[in-house]
């Protein structure tokens, strides 16, 4: 059941679209709802872990910003928007999205904010020249996980770093809830990761050795960590140090996620969008019928918007500095 709260968010979402003069059947190269979502989503994260830098020391010496991952350029934009004096180059593959946050930027008058289409994976340093920025963001790129072998990117980033800037790198781990059918679908994810080696708990290793004896004693702590958590944000703090970065340090956040507060809405509205990006990858590990599927889908969503739905989302960031040359 839809309750009141939630109504009001829908109300506050589609505002969203009209204020930008566009209605939700108008056809657009990039999904004007998910991104009117991504908005609303953004700036409540914003207020509450602090800022759009909270923690990183220094901010008056950083100059130029690369942001990874840029999508269509949110949290960009606010950066180059809050701090004019700071360069802000934001890249993504995806040339929709980067024509959309580029178009944002000209709108906004933000010189100071320009746009790339390049593959993290592979940035071409014809373009963007190495060593040249103080600050390396990434944030949220797990959803690309199965694009993406982290220890190679971080060594590629790495050479963009000028000695002594920052890479930050923010992940949220998946939330802790009260849902039956939200754990379920956790759970299918961890397992479908796990089926595709894109798990990175150090017990796998010992799985692919045949360590028989340490696997079955660890039988009933493997099915809920193997298929609930794919284990990366407990990883970022160390990918960095291995890759050379020295100072390493943590910030967490916790963000409530429970129905009646103000990041609800935002919340089940990620977990639908999830859930439909990954019915191709769940369905090579879990064959159902797609009727099956929108049944689930269903479930989940009710089952998140019920007034006793309660849950957590843990955000992690590590921030680690080149060392001086």
């Amino acid at each position: 059941m839809q309750t009141s709260a939630f109504h009001y968010q829908e109300r506050e979402y589609q505002r969203q679209l009209i204020m930008e003069g566009k209605s939700e059947g108008e056809s657009s190269p990039v999904d004007d709802v998910e991104m009117a979502r991504q908005l609303l989503q953004h700036h409540k994260i914003r207020t509450t872990i602090g800022g759009l830098l909270p923690g990183v020391p220094g901010l008056a010496h950083i100059r130029r910003v690369l942001d990874i991952g840029c999508g269509c350029g949110i949290w960009a934009l606010d950066l180059a928007s809050t701090y004019p004096d700071m360069e802000v180059v934001g890249i993504d593959k995806d040339p929709q999205v980067i024509a959309y946050a580029t178009r944002q930027a000209a709108e906004g008058q933000l010189r100071n904010a320009r746009f790339l289409v390049q593959d993290m994976n592979t940035l071409d340093e014809n373009i963007i020249e190495p060593e040249s920025f103080d600050l390396v963001n990434l944030a949220f790129i797990s959803e690309c996980l199965l694009d993406i072998v982290y220890p190679d990117l971080l060594r590629h980033l790495f050479t963009f770093c000028h000695p002594g800037g920052l890479l930050r790198w923010t992940e949220a781990a998946i939330p802790v809830t009260n849902s039956f059918a939200f754990e379920d679908l956790a759970m299918d994810i961890g397992g479908a990761l796990r089926e595709h080696e894109h798990s990175f708990y150090a017990i796998d290793q010992q799985m692919h050795e045949g360590d028989t004896k340490d696997m079955e004693a660890f039988d009933g702590l493997l099915h809920f960590a193997y298929q609930r958590f794919m284990g990366i944000t407990h990883c970022l703090a160390p990918w960095l140090r291995t890759t050379g970065y020295q100072n390493v340090r943590l910030q967490t956040h916790t963000l409530d996620v429970s129905y009646g507060t103000s990041l609800h809405y935002s919340f089940v509205r990620q977990v639908g969008v999830l859930y439909q990006r990954l019915s191709t990858f769940l369905h090579s590990s879990y064959p159902l019928e797609d009727f099956e599927y929108d049944y689930l889908y269903s479930e989940l969503i009710e089952d998140l918007q019920d007034r006793d739905f309660c849950g957590l989302c843990h955000l992690v960031s590590a921030l680690g500095e080149r060392p001086q040359a």
